[in-house]
């Protein structure tokens, strides 16, 4: 019987050894998985232990932010709460941030390139006074005298008078119109009786209808240029004669063969311009060419009448 005794004492040794010796270590990562372990070593960042089923191999070291927890072979539990929470944090400082909506500052100015917007200054029309030349490109006989009078080439001088309307919008692009009067006035010594002299008079009315481009450099300062048709009407043309043998004046109320009576009725040009304008007052400079024939029978002048030059002042309101 003591045989007995010690052979069980002996057999129940070995099995409480043996269990003991196959005691795991429970090691539980963040993702679930399980790892059966001895743990050797234990710090705040890594765990250090050797798989149950290789005591004697090497060692695994493993980063206490990736397990949750650890079941010990006694039963005891270890939990790592700070780094679930640490981790959450990193999860969601990988999300995509929305920026919040700034609102937006009144007063800060557009950070846009804004080329030659419209005008600082609202001045639509004007008052214009100006010179203009009157000329004629013919062919065919001319007599003595000046432009009225129907000689070839030749210039008389007129004043022009009148209103104009030029409204600038987005970008400098704009309209030009408005009604001037022209006064010309020009004298010969062609005869028409008695040795006697002549003078011409002459008043029409001209519309131009163009486009324009206005550059504003600086406040204030700016740069306008126009092109597009400009139409004539001539309104009255009269002449008067004096004779050296009489103090008597006599006056023809009408065109006559030394002013093309065509020019009385109308005329088609195209002009071209520009101008330098400081504030409310502009200075234009341009020219105006005909684009029709004017004929006159009586004596054989077929040509363009033209404006070749023209200088005026607006002063714009």
């Amino acid at each position: 019987n003591i045989k007995i005794m010690k052979r069980l004492l002996l057999t129940t040794a070995m099995f409480l050894w043996l269990l003991g010796a196959n005691a795991a270590d429970i090691i539980v990562l963040t993702n679930n998985t399980r790892i059966d372990a001895k743990i050797t070593e234990v710090s705040d960042t890594e765990i250090k232990y050797k798989k149950v089923s290789n005591p004697d191999g090497p060692a695994f070291v493993i980063k206490t932010e990736q397990i949750s927890s650890i079941i010990y072979d006694n039963g005891e539990v270890q939990t790592f709460a700070n780094h679930s929470n640490q981790q959450t944090a990193n999860n969601e400082q990988t999300q995509p941030q929305q920026a919040e909506p700034v609102a937006a500052d009144p007063n800060q100015k557009k950070n846009t390139i804004q080329f030659n917007p419209q005008p600082s200054d609202n001045l639509k029309y004007g008052i214009i006074l100006g010179y203009v030349s009157k000329n004629i490109k013919a062919t065919g006989y001319a007599i003595q005298g000046s432009f009225l009078a129907g000689e070839v080439d030749a210039v008389s001088p007129a004043i022009r008078f009148g209103f104009i309307a030029n409204p600038t919008y987005k970008y400098g692009i704009g309209f030009r119109s408005g009604v001037y009067m022209e006064y010309a006035i020009e004298k010969d010594n062609v005869q028409k009786s008695n040795n006697g002299n002549r003078t011409i008079h002459d008043i029409a009315f001209s519309v131009p209808i163009q486009l324009s481009y206005r550059y504003e450099l600086i406040p204030n300062l700016s740069f306008t240029f126009y092109t597009g048709p400009v139409f004539d009407l001539g309104i009255y043309t009269f002449e008067i004669y004096s004779s050296s043998h009489s103090d008597d004046l006599v006056t023809e109320p009408e065109g006559n063969k030394y002013y093309p009576n065509t020019y009385n009725g109308f005329n088609a040009l195209w002009g071209v311009g520009g101008g330098v304008q400081w504030k409310q007052w502009r200075l234009d400079i341009g020219g105006e060419f005909g684009m029709m024939n004017k004929t006159d029978k009586t004596v054989n002048v077929t040509g363009k009448w033209n404006k070749p030059v023209y200088i005026s002042v607006t002063c714009l309101f």
